[in-house]
């Protein structure tokens, strides 16, 4: 690539008219600009919101952050969300999270630890801690897995020194569901038992729990048979799924997964019986207690003669074994007791019994239960597989294990039928469709950045190499005295174009001895085609180089 074919552009844009100037550098301009644009389109990463449902606050500390950080994000213009590149999602939200941001809607406590000033009144004070109280509530209701958030309203009236006028608190909460999520009944008693222990005074009946889309979850305080009879039904599905399960855990093991089926009919008694019984039995008695008292009175006779002799003390005595009395001498024993009496006081008591019953509501009262179980599978004599039925031993054993698993009472009235029939055979399910390739993420990925590459070489190859070749063969066209130096012989004027003159030799075909047979065929067609243009433009001129060469041919 010598200068000339660098300059040919060149000097064909500076020989065409100023608005095809203008017009080409307008296009030039646009078909560079696109290409950048669509390089730079090629080269953006996927987005993806950083958070949801932030306030405008928040975005605004957050899009402060993301600038400092040098991140390159965008907003939504149809959520306001921030779009941050995918690859780099979860590195932002710890760098954020490590800052405090995004701030939550519901300030809890920490509004207490802000400076108040000193005229803040006793009213402010209460309603600031009731907002924090509210938005402690919200925060840990939030924390529930099928919750997106919450919003709780707490009516606290004002304490009063009558007991009569006195008003119960009571609060409501709203609860924003995730999509496809709904609150099982232990998660909404949670929900209300949590609000009520929190607040002093508020019992669980004032607590009303309302979803996102405006329907009531807590059930109406005025229809307290109505919740009775619900929950009475539910204790007993409860039961009745509790014994199928037990049938099913049971036979599961021994029959294989699907082959057997189980329903069970509990009949519940909620009647609530008291009852108070005393009963005597006469035939029953217990000595309580017993009192004997027996007295016996003897007065030995006179012996001796009064006076000293008959005062002397006795003879001393010898100690007998254990158990041994001494002998009464005989006239101790001739004389009987001069008097004896004998009391005897005893109590008894009748067997007495006092028995005071309460039977709880929800007495389990019969049971009836149906099992249902598949034909044995098995394979006949030419190999291909079959059904068969169990035999009445096997049908035996398993209504015997579902008496046990269900405990089976005889005396209440339970029923249990175990039946062997054949299972239809479930339809095939059909196949999940699969996504479609243009679904695939890393697939439009790659696409755009070859869509982008393609568009630059389209730009290139495209408009920008034709529009410079054109402006090349113009300029290579265009006549010497416009500009294009060196198209025709005697380019330096019109005394120059005759032979002899520097510069002139070998500038047209013929000239300085040379035959067209010596040059190329693209290069003597381009010097003829410059000929006949300068004889178009300048015929005088043309006319006077031609005599000159005639002249110079006939010397």
């Amino acid at each position: 690539m010598n200068a000339q074919t660098l300059t040919a552009p060149l000097d064909g844009f500076s020989k065409l008219p100023v608005p095809k100037q203008i017009g080409l550098l307008a296009g030039i301009a646009i078909s560079i600009a696109l290409g950048i644009w669509v390089a730079l389109w090629a080269q953006q990463p996927e987005m993806a919101p950083l958070y949801t449902r932030m306030s405008d606050r928040d975005v605004a500390e957050v899009a402060s952050v993301l600038d400092s950080m040098g991140v390159k994000y965008r907003l939504d213009p149809a959520t306001g969300a921030v779009l941050v590149p995918k690859k780099e999602l979860y590195r932002i939200r710890l760098k954020l999270a490590s800052q405090g941001l995004p701030k939550s809607t519901n300030p809890g406590f920490e509004l207490l630890e802000k400076d108040q000033g000193l005229g803040t009144s006793r009213l402010k004070e209460l309603a600031i801690h009731q907002r924090a109280l509210e938005g402690e509530l919200s925060r840990t209701i939030s924390s529930i897995t099928s919750i997106e958030s919450a919003r709780v309203h707490l009516a606290l009236p004002k304490e009063s020194v009558f007991v009569r006028k006195r008003s119960k608190p009571s609060a409501s909460v709203l609860v924003n569901l995730y999509a496809g999520r709904t609150l099982t009944e232990d998660q909404l008693a949670g929900i209300v038992n949590l609000v009520a222990s929190s607040v002093p005074g508020l019992e669980p009946e004032q607590v009303s729990v309302v979803d996102q889309r405006g329907r009531l979850l807590t059930p109406q305080r005025d229809d307290s048979q109505t919740r009775l009879g619900d929950k009475r039904l539910e204790l007993q599905h409860r039961l009745e799924r509790e014994y199928r399960q037990r049938i099913l855990d049971i036979l599961t093991p021994l029959l294989g997964k699907d082959r057997v089926r189980a329903q069970v009919v509990a009949d519940v008694d909620y009647t609530v019986v008291e009852e108070t019984a005393e009963l005597y039995d006469p035939q029953k008695q217990a000595l309580r207690s017993e009192q004997v008292a027996e007295d016996e009175r003897r007065e030995p006779g006179v012996e001796g003669v009064p006076g000293a002799l008959t005062n002397q003390p006795p003879q001393a005595g010898t100690a007998l074994p254990p158990g041994q009395q001494a002998p009464q001498t005989e006239a101790e024993a001739v004389k009987p007791p001069l008097s004896t009496s004998k009391r005897a006081t005893r109590n008894y008591e009748i067997d007495r019994t006092i028995r005071h019953v309460r039977q709880v509501p929800g007495t389990l009262r019969r049971l009836s239960v149906a099992v249902v179980v598949d034909y044995r599978q098995a394979v006949d004599e030419e190999g291909k597989p079959t059904q068969q039925p169990l035999s009445q031993e096997e049908l035996d054993r398993i209504n015997a294990l579902v008496r046990e698993a269900v405990g089976f009472d005889a005396q209440r009235g339970d029923t249990v039928n175990v039946v062997n029939a054949p299972f239809q055979p479930p339809a095939e399910a059909e196949p999940l469709p699969e996504p479609p390739i243009w679904e695939n993420p890393l697939l439009w990925d790659i696409a755009r950045k070859v869509l982008g590459a393609l568009g630059v070489l389209l730009l290139i190859f495209g408009v920008l190499r034709p529009t410079l070749k054109s402006l090349a063969a113009e300029g290579r066209a265009l006549p010497e005295g416009e500009g294009a130096a060196g198209a025709l012989p005697g380019a330096e004027g019109a005394a120059g174009a005759l032979p002899g003159q520097p510069g002139a030799a070998g500038t047209l075909p013929g000239a300085g001895g040379e035959t067209p047979g010596l040059e190329g065929p693209d290069e003597y067609e381009q010097h003829l085609e410059q000929a006949r243009q300068f004889a178009k433009e300048d015929p005088k001129q043309a006319a006077q180089i031609v005599k000159t060469w005639l002249a110079a041919d006939e010397k």
